[in-house]
């Protein structure tokens, strides 16, 4: 049991952090709505990832997404922008070859709206090869980090929760479907 001596400075010293510091307050209030429930579920993710792996996270958009990179860092230090937007919007840019601070400049503008209707003003089309698009990119950047994918049940009245995958989208297979040894080889001895 801890003394009441060592409570009252623990609790002392975890008072004076500023609040910034234990927790990353979002510039906006995070709700991305693309208009794909699987790309949403992905960037929540990728909020948690990039809280963790925060360089990792830099790297991946600065050398796979042709973001800038104090761009980047500035978003995520500076701005505090979630990083699932930050993700979003530099994919989008390098998808649609535009720079990836006109992206940002028009989310900053109508992030209330969501970045389906964002996209929709720029000009850019909301096309099933799109959304494929954005979904291959995110399982690439999934497979370089070693993250598995979380799989969304969108049409099964449960509470659509992300399941547990893999990079490339597909469920690992469950301790009960692999073998248990691996299967006997048959060859034939030769004798001399």
């Amino acid at each position: 049991m801890k003394s009441p001596l060592a409570m009252k400075l623990l609790l002392t010293v975890f008072l004076s952090f500023p609040t910034g510091l234990l927790a990353q307050d979002d510039v906006f209030a995070w709700d991305p709505r693309t208009g794909d429930a699987w790309t949403d579920s992905q960037l929540a993710d990728i909020n948690v990832y990039a809280s963790r792996y925060r360089g990792a996270f830099i790297d991946e958009l600065v050398r796979y997404h042709a973001a800038p990179r104090d761009l980047v860092t500035e978003l995520v230090g500076t701005r505090r922008w979630a990083p699932g937007d930050i993700y979003y919007a530099c994919t989008l840019a390098q998808q649609s070859a535009r720079p990836c601070r006109s992206v940002v400049e028009a989310w900053e503008q109508g992030h209330e709206q969501g970045w389906a209707t964002v996209s929709e003003q720029l000009g850019l089309a909301d096309t099933t090869a799109e959304r494929q698009r954005m979904r291959d990119g995110i399982k690439a950047s999934y497979a370089r980090w070693g993250r598995p994918i979380a799989k969304v049940k969108v049409d099964s009245g449960k509470s659509g929760r992300p399941e547990a995958g893999n990079a490339t989208g597909k469920k690992p297979a469950s301790a009960s479907t692999r073998p248990s040894k691996p299967p006997a080889t048959t060859g034939t001895k030769s004798s001399d």
